[in-house]
């Protein structure tokens, strides 16, 4: 049986589609769903799930695999959706190449964080966080990339970066040092 967002869909119905099945027996060998024009109604979540066998009194239930399921997300894009084309992007954090994307969508990929081992001693374990870049409902990207949770791709743009946030909190701190003796004499 095939369904789209949990209907039944096949011959007969007003979807526009066939389905051809090949059994020997009582086992079924394939299943073949064919959409004869896809339309933007088409989006969404088709499944295929195979029915439990009939016992020997026509009820379901005889074994034969029943309710196994498999389904995919299909996106149907008509001639007016706006789409980012494909995009290269660098920064401090890695190089990362974007493919074509839909407008309102944010496309995400895997990029490494290495953490440093808590002994300081080097090395560290690496793990994987993700990218996101959003593309606009108009088919044009956002200005960046989100990549802070990726890590920096050399120790030195990693290690420039924690001066700069050490040098940020030690004027802070004289600051509001002088600020707090300023107010109490």
């Amino acid at each position: 049986m095939w369904l789209i967002r949990g209907k039944t869909v096949g011959d007969g119905s007003s979807d526009g589609a066939t389905v051809t099945t090949v059994s020997r027996g009582s086992s079924l060998l394939e299943s073949t769903l064919r959409v004869g024009k896809l339309r933007l109604r088409h989006s969404g979540q088709w499944s295929c799930k195979l029915l439990p066998a009939a016992t020997s009194d026509g009820r379901g239930g005889g074994g034969g695999g029943g309710g196994q399921q498999r389904s995919v997300d299909v996106l149907v894009v008509g001639s007016t959706t706006k789409l980012c084309p494909p995009r290269m992007t660098e920064t401090p954090r890695g190089r990362y190449s974007w493919g074509a994307a839909i407008g309102g969508h944010t496309v995400r990929q895997e990029c490494r964080k290495r953490k440093e081992e808590e002994d300081g001693g080097g090395g560290g374990s690496v793990t994987h966080e993700m990218a996101h870049l959003l593309c606009k409902e108009g088919g044009r990207w956002a200005a960046t990339a989100n990549v802070s949770q990726c890590g920096y791709t050399s120790r030195v743009s990693g290690s420039i970066l924690l001066f700069g946030y050490l040098c940020a909190f030690v004027v802070l701190a004289r600051c509001n040092l002088s600020q707090g003796l300023v107010a109490s004499q």
